[in-house]
C-alpha cells in the first residue's frame, strides 16, 4: 500500500511538472545538421535539448518538427533542471549513448544542411522553443562544410537567433549531452525591429525581426492607423514575430497607409523604438515594374554575390511569388529560386538587396539601409565573366532580364573582383550597355540597398541634343565619372555619329559610328581614347552628326572639360 501511494505521488508530481512547462523552459541548445562520416559520434544527426527551468519536466508526448515530419517522444523521460538530452533517429541512438542521455525517435527531422526550421511543442501543442537556423550561423566557412555542430551561446536568451549561436570549438567538434563549448554570457540588449507591414483586405500583418513578448504584442493600444480602426490583434507561433491586426473595414488596394507602433517588447524585455511604417495592399508585379539595378558577380575573397532590385513603378508590389533564375551560355534555364516564402512589399522607389549571406555583404560594403537586405537560400549562379539572369512573376511573365559581361566595367578598373556593376538610370533599358558602370571607389565599390553611386537623372530637354556635365572627371570616384550625350528627336529614324577631338583637332575617339537612334535616349563617354587609355586633363571637343533618311543633316559641336579630383 505504501509503495502504491508513493508511486501515485510520483505520478502526480510528474503531471504537475508537465503542467508547469512553458515557453522557453526547454530550449534547443545544439544542432548537428551536417555530420562527418569519419567519427562515430559526429556521424549522427542530432538535436540537443536543455532544461533551463527550475522544474523537472517529463518529455513524454513532446514533439519536434521541421514542418515536413514530426517526431514524437513516445516514452517517459524526466529532464532534470540544468541538464541535457539528445534526440536522434532511433537507428542512430546506440552511437550516441556512450556520450549522452539519448532519446531515439521515429520520423526524426531531416536537419537540412543549409538551414531548417525546428519547433519543439509540449503535449498540449504549445510551442516551447523554435529555431530557424541556417548555414551562415556557423560564422566559419570551414566548419559550415560539415563535421561540426551549431551550439547555443547563452540559453538564458533563447530567442536572439543567429547572434546567440556559433560553431562548436570543442576538440570533439560537438558537445552532445554536456555544456556547450561556446557557452558564455551573451545578453540580448538589442530592441526588436518592425521590418514590414502588409495589408490583405481587413487584416494587417506586421513582421518583426525577432520573437516578441506576446502580452504586449496583442495589445491593440500599441498600434494606430490613421483613418482605420483596429478591433483585435493576434501573434502567430512558432516564432512569435508576426502580429496580425484585424481592421473594422478593408483597406483600399494599392493605396498607401501608415501604422504607428510603440510599447512592444521582445522576449528579453527590450522595448521597440516607436516607429511609423508604410503599408498597403500590394499588387502583382508586371513586366518592367521591377528592374535589376546593381549586381555583384565577382565577389571578394570570402564574399558573396548579390543582386539589387528597384521598384521603378508607382505601385506597391509583393515579392512573395517572384522567381529568379539564370540561363547558361547555350540558353538553357537554371533552377528557379523563390525570392521570399512570405509577403514582402517593395514600395515605389524602394531598393531590395538579395544575397545568400547578407551579413557578409554588410561587413564588406557600406550598409546604409540594412532593412532593405533579404537573405535567400540560394541565388542563381552568376559567372565572373558573363551571365544571364531573369526575374519572373508567378504567371511566368518576365519582369526583367539582364545579360551582363565583365567588359561592361570601367576599363581602368584593373581588378574587378569585389566591384559591383551599377545601373545608371532605372528608366533606361536594362540591356543597354551604356546604362551600366562600375560602382565608384568612393562608395567602396558597391552601394547595396541604396541609390547607386553612378546614378544619373538623364535630363529631359527641349533641345535635340544636350551634353552634361560641362566638367567631368572619369576616375571612378563617383563624381561626374562620365559625360552624357542625351538626344530627343521629333521623329524616328535618325542616325548618329559622335567623334571626340582634342584642341589640336586630332581624333581621340570615334565614340559612335552610324548608330540608329530612337526618338529619345543617350550615349556615354568615359573619358578614354579609342584604345581605352586615360586622357590628360584638358578641353576636348564633342562633334555630333545627325542624319535622317529624308535628307535632313545636322551637326553640333561642344567643348567639354576633362578634370581630375585630388
Amino acid at each position: 500500500m505504501k509503495n502504491t501511494l508513493s508511486m501515485l505521488m510520483v505520478c502526480l508530481w510528474q503531471l504537475s511538472a508537465i503542467a508547469q512547462s512553458g515557453r522557453y523552459h526547454v530550449v534547443i541548445s545544439e544542432i548537428m545538421a551536417n555530420p562527418s562520416s569519419s567519427d562515430a559520434v559526429n556521424a549522427v544527426k542530432y538535436i540537443e535539448l536543455y532544461n533551463r527551468s527550475a522544474t523537472t519536466i517529463n518529455l513524454q508526448h513532446w514533439t519536434v518538427s521541421d514542418g515536413r515530419v514530426t517526431a514524437i517522444i513516445r516514452t517517459m523521460f524526466l529532464l532534470q533542471p540544468d541538464s541535457f538530452v539528445v534526440l536522434c533517429a532511433t537507428s542512430n541512438a546506440t552511437q550516441l549513448q556512450t556520450v549522452a542521455q539519448v532519446i531515439g525517435v521515429g520520423s526524426f527531422p531531416t536537419l537540412r544542411i543549409n538551414g531548417d526550421e525546428l519547433v519543439v511543442r509540449s503535449p498540449e501543442g504549445s510551442v516551447v522553443h523554435a529555431v530557424a537556423y541556417d548555414k551562415t550561423w556557423y560564422g566559419n566557412e570551414v566548419k559550415s562544410n560539415g563535421g561540426w555542430s551549431l551550439e547555443m551561446i547563452d540559453p538564458q536568451y533563447p530567442c536572439i537567433g543567429s547572434g546567440n549561436w556559433a560553431a562548436s570549438t570543442d576538440p570533439a567538434r560537438g558537445t552532445p549531452g554536456r555544456k556547450n563549448s561556446v557557452s558564455r554570457s551573451n545578453p540580448d540588449r538589442t530592441p526588436p525591429i518592425a521590418l514590414q507591414a502588409v495589408a490583405d483586405k481587413d487584416h494587417v500583418t506586421i513582421r518583426f525581426n525577432e520573437s516578441l513578448d506576446s502580452s504586449l504584442a496583442v495589445d491593440i493600444r500599441n498600434y494606430t492607423i490613421p483613418g482605420a480602426v483596429i478591433t483585435r490583434a493576434t501573434i502567430a507561433p512558432p516564432f512569435f514575430n508576426h502580429v496580425t491586426l484585424v481592421l473594422a473595414s478593408p483597406v483600399v488596394a494599392n493605396n498607401p497607409y501608415t501604422i504607428n507602433i510603440q510599447n512592444v517588447k521582445d522576449c528579453a524585455g527590450n522595448s521597440l523604438l516607436p516607429i511609423t511604417l508604410p503599408f498597403g495592399e500590394p499588387v502583382t508585379p508586371q513586366a518592367g515594374d521591377i528592374v535589376f539595378n546593381e549586381i555583384l558577380f565577382h565577389p571578394r575573397d570570402g564574399g558573396t554575390d548579390y543582386i539589387e532590385l528597384y521598384n521603378r513603378s508607382e505601385r506597391i508590389l509583393n515579392l512573395k511569388d517572384l522567381l529568379l533564375t539564370n540561363r547558361s551560355s547555350a540558353g538553357n534555364p537554371g533552377p528557379l529560386r523563390q525570392i521570399s516564402t512570405e509577403d514582402h512589399l517593395l514600395f515605389p522607389g524602394d531598393y531590395l538587396l538579395l544575397s545568400e549571406n547578407t551579413e557578409v555583404v554588410q561587413q564588406q560594403y557600406a550598409a546604409q539601409n540594412p532593412i532593405a537586405f533579404l537573405q535567400m537560400e540560394a541565388l542563381p549562379s552568376m559567372p565572373n565573366t558573363a551571365g544571364h539572369i531573369q526575374l519572373f512573376n508567378a504567371d511566368g511573365e518576365i519582369i526583367d532580364g539582364l545579360q551582363y559581361e565583365d567588359k561592361w566595367h570601367f576599363p581602368l578598373v584593373a581588378h574587378p573582383k569585389g566591384v559591383a556593376l551599377e545601373r545608371i538610370s532605372p528608366d533606361k533599358p536594362t540591356q543597354e550597355r551604356n546604362n551600366w558602370h562600375s560602382a565608384a571607389a568612393s562608395a567602396g565599390y558597391g552601394t547595396p540597398g541604396y541609390q547607386n553611386s553612378q546614378f544619373v537623372q538623364i535630363p529631359v530637354t527641349a533641345e535635340e541634343i544636350s551634353i552634361a556635365p560641362k566638367v567631368f572627371s572619369p576616375d571612378n570616384d563617383g563624381w561626374n565619372d562620365f559625360l552624357t550625350i542625351s538626344y530627343r528627336f521629333a521623329e524616328p529614324g535618325n542616325v548618329c555619329s559622335i567623334r571626340i577631338f582634342d584642341t589640336h583637332g586630332r581624333l581621340i575617339n570615334h565614340l559612335v559610328r552610324n548608330a540608329l537612334c530612337g526618338q529619345e535616349g543617350y550615349f556615354r563617354w568615359n573619358g578614354l581614347d579609342a584604345n581605352d587609355r586615360a586622357l590628360r586633363v584638358g578641353i576636348y571637343v564633342v562633334h555630333i552628326e545627325i542624319f535622317h533618311p529624308g535628307g535632313k543633316t545636322r551637326q553640333l559641336t561642344r567643348a567639354v572639360t576633362l578634370a581630375r579630383r585630388f
